[in-house]
């Protein structure tokens, strides 16, 4: 009898647990949303790099850590982002998004943001366990990266800040 109430105490405890993680992911979903529209809708940050034909912003706990055509890679802690940027493509062109694909089952966030000169864009997919695809762009500039639950929101709004930055010279 003594083993079954512990049994049942467990189980209590690790459905709890289940539980308090996916209302956390639920939080960031709903965070993300609200933090990118914002981004999308602030005033650019100022650029502080430029790369051949683009400037941007680099928040400051992130580094460059490769620079290719039409491309550079970020790193944050062991966060690696990926920003892809085709010059051809206008703010308000919708080519990038919808090469993106369209919605899954997997994805917890697929939104489009529109102004009279901009139209951006958020996905997030889960892809395993822990680990979800962020991936945020305006027209021809798009930023992805791979984030736990707990850093989707943050990692979102802060990729939207750069990706409204960039200037093509």
């Amino acid at each position: 009898m003594k083993n079954r109430i512990v049994l049942f105490a467990c189980l209590l405890l690790l459905t709890g647990l289940l539980v308090g993680c996916s209302v956390s992911v639920d939080d960031e979903i709903k965070n993300t949303t609200a933090k990118i529209e914002e981004a999308f809708n602030n005033k650019p940050m100022e650029t502080n790099k430029s790369f051949e034909s683009i400037s941007y912003y680099l928040p400051n706990a992130m580094k460059i850590e490769s620079e290719g055509t039409n491309n550079l890679i970020f790193e944050q802690g062991k966060q690696l982002y990926i920003l892809f940027v085709n010059p051809n493509e206008e703010l308000d062109s919708k080519v990038m998004f919808e090469s993106t694909g369209a919605k899954t089952k997997k994805d917890l966030v697929f939104e489009t943001f529109e102004d009279e000169n901009r139209f951006g864009y958020v996905k997030v997919t889960e892809v395993e366990g822990n680990s979800y695809e962020v991936l945020v762009g305006i027209g021809g500039i798009k930023l992805t990266t791979q984030a736990k639950a707990s850093q989707i929101s943050e990692s979102a709004e802060q990729m939207m800040q750069i990706v409204s930055s960039v200037k093509y010279q």
